[in-house]
């Protein structure tokens, strides 16, 4: 799942240049980290 999520990730970075523009992008990837780290902590 880690592996997935790195995969995810760097898909993610490649991806931000073009979508950094968008209005409450960095909201919604706030969000996204804040649940990740939450169901990360749940796992360990």
């Amino acid at each position: 799942m880690e592996a997935l999520y790195y995969a995810m990730r760097g898909a993610a970075r490649a991806a931000w240049s073009t979508i950094k523009h968008i209005d409450g992008i960095e909201d919604l990837n706030k969000e996204f980290k804040t649940r990740y780290e939450k169901e990360q902590a749940q796992k360990a």
